[in-house]
Parts: C-alpha cells; sequence; structure tokens
C-alpha cells in the first residue's frame, strides 16, 4: 500500500476504486460565519421592519418608562440622538442630568488625580474611573438599546455587522463639572501606602 493511498476503514465496504484518506487543514472560522457570535436583542425581532426613528422612540419611551418603574434613579435625565448617515444610523443616548450627590468617579481614582494629577495614570488594578453608581446607570441604559440591535461583529477582524452602532455615557460637559467638583471634594490621602 502506497502512502498515498492511506484507506480508511469506511473505504473497505464501498464498491468501485478506493478513495485515499485526506485530512483537512485546520481552518479557522471567522467569527461573523459563527452563528453562535451573533447577537440578538429581546425587541429586535419585533422591530426588525422599523426604521430608525421610530427605534429611537421606542428606546425613549422605555428609558421613561425604567425612570417610573425606579430601575433608573429619579432625577436622572437623558437625551437620545438619531444620526443617519450612508450605510447605516447610529443611536447615541446621553445622560444629561443626575440626581444630587451622585458620584461620577470611583473614590479611589478621584484621590488618585488630586494626590497625582490626571496626567499620571493609576496602576492598572485601579485604573477604573467610574463610581458604581454609573457604571450601573449606563450598563441599565446600553440594556435598553441592546433589546432592539442586532450584532454580528468581529473586531479582530475588522469586520462589523449590526443593525445600528451607538454609545451610551454621561455628557461631557456635565462630566466635567461633576469631576471637577468631586476631585476637589477629595481628601487626596487615599494613595499615601497603596502607591
Amino acid at each position: 500500500m502506497s502512502a498515498h493511498a492511506n484507506l480508511s476503514a469506511n473505504n473497505d465496504n464501498q464498491t468501485g476504486p478506493a478513495q485515499p484518506y485526506r485530512a483537512e487543514p485546520y481552518r479557522p472560522m471567522p467569527a461573523y460565519c459563527d452563528p453562535a457570535n451573533e447577537k440578538r436583542g429581546d425587541k429586535y425581532e419585533a422591530t426588525r421592519t422599523l426604521g430608525p426613528a421610530e427605534i429611537s422612540k421606542r428606546i425613549r419611551a422605555d428609558i421613561k418608562a425604567a425612570r417610573e418603574a425606579g430601575t433608573i434613579p429619579a432625577g436622572v435625565k437623558t437625551s437620545v440622538r438619531l444620526d443617519t448617515y450612508s450605510g447605516g444610523w447610529a443611536i447615541d443616548v446621553k445622560i444629561t442630568a443626575l440626581p444630587e450627590g451622585f458620584a461620577v468617579l470611583s473614590e479611589k481614582y478621584a484621590s488618585w488625580v488630586k494626590q497625582f494629577g490626571e496626567h499620571r495614570l493609576p496602576p492598572m488594578a485601579h485604573a477604573d474611573t467610574c463610581s458604581d453608581e454609573v457604571r450601573a446607570l449606563t450598563t441599565t441604559l446600553q440594556e435598553i438599546v441592546g433589546d432592539y440591535n442586532r450584532d454580528n461583529s468581529d473586531a479582530m477582524s475588522d469586520y462589523y455587522d449590526c443593525r445600528f452602532h451607538g454609545s451610551v455615557g454621561v455628557d461631557y460637559d456635565l462630566s466635567r463639572n461633576l469631576r471637577a467638583a468631586e476631585i476637589a471634594a477629595s481628601p487626596g490621602k487615599y494613595w499615601a501606602d497603596d502607591s
């Protein structure tokens, strides 16, 4: 038997000439070909025929309902902006007002900036700049927006396939003002022994 005629056990029962066994080379499947990679929001199927303006209206209504249900704290105001462009659209949700006493920065980060300034980066273990309150709020808003989206993107291969793009975050002016106040109020001694 020649080296090229390695026969599989299944060839014994076949009629006709035996076929050589060929191992297929390993070919990794791109993420966008893998159906398990695709993520669909809970409301995507029901709204897949709706246009961008209607989706924006529904996101606004869901944010209002979450505020009334207490999932989003009273006093939080948001802006939902739709941007359409050639080849797609984006929905950006910005937090424009927060209740009194709502922290934007984590205590560790505010203390670090007070002690060392914003241009020196904190150690990676403590690099999280957001407060737990802002993180929980932005996560809730991302879930609301994500309910209407479908995403089969693979950033590693620079492949983007989603219903719409967008972002959720604190408005720049609001964040700048609150950050300055929180840094000024921080004792700045939190990192004295840790760093």
